[in-house]
């Protein structure tokens, strides 16, 4: 593949293990936050029948969402907005073909962190689990892995789609608290938007599934995985010129 290589030399340039470190740190807080959340809620998610790990899970991604967004604006941060302090960009407008390798390499890279954040999460999750003997709905917690690994990825995507307007980590991780406040009011928009808008996806399918219907679940992933495509193939037709 062109871009191995590339993908080795972003490892190079970035602090991978500070990256790591608050990668670990942003998967275990919602984590814990929505375990606290269904100990003390148990009975209200027991009387919905959700005292299970369904219940659990579900609870978890609507915190989650929130923490990807801080997540991503801070992994791109380093992995895409850096590259414009390293006066790299004049190599992307004199080699064209070379835009598309270098920013596949450069999701690759985000992909890696945010891959290790979801088996970081479900690992805890399922640890939890075992130790409160909280019932284990292994369709549930198959689902969740899937919206977790697709779903919720494209989320991370749009926070790179300010990264690539920007050029700016400071800048696109501000504007990221634009979808934070959307997420909160994720009710008050059409279904429609609910479903087509990457940002409120998983939420809307864990709404619609509870995360028993697998064929939704799939559906989303396919039209997480084609927007994210997407978003590369067109960044990688941006002007990438180095701000001033």
């Amino acid at each position: 593949m062109k871009f191995l290589p590339l993908i080795k030399g972003e490892f190079i340039k970035i602090p991978k293990y500070q990256l790591l470190l608050w990668t670990t740190i942003l998967s275990i807080i919602p984590v814990g936050v929505a375990i606290i959340a269904y100990v003390k809620g148990y009975e209200n998610f027991a009387s919905q029948g959700l005292g299970n790990s369904t219940g659990l899970l579900m609870y978890y991604h609507f915190v989650n969402n929130y923490f990807v967004i801080a997540l991503s604006a801070l992994l791109w941060s380093f992995i895409y907005s850096k590259e414009n302090s390293y006066n790299t960009w004049s190599i992307l407008l004199t080699k064209i073909p070379y835009k598309f390798y270098l920013i596949s390499a450069k999701s690759i890279a985000f992909i890696i962190y945010y891959v290790f954040s979801v088996v970081i999460s479900h690992i805890l999750l399922l640890v939890f689990c075992f130790m409160q003997k909280v019932e284990l709905i292994s369709q549930s917690f198959i689902s969740s892995v899937l919206i977790s690994l697709f779903t919720v990825l494209s989320i991370g995507f749009l926070q790179f789609i300010l990264h690539v307007v920007f050029k700016n980590g400071l800048i696109a991780a501000s504007l990221s608290l634009v979808w934070i406040v959307l997420l909160f009011l994720y009710t008050f928009f059409p279904k429609f938007v609910q479903y087509l808008f990457p940002l409120f996806l998983s939420t809307t399918v864990i709404d619609a599934s509870k995360l028993q219907g697998l064929s939704i679940v799939i559906v989303s992933a396919i039209g997480s995985l084609l927007f994210i495509f997407l978003t590369v193939l067109l960044s990688s037709k941006v002007n990438l010129s180095k701000m001033d």
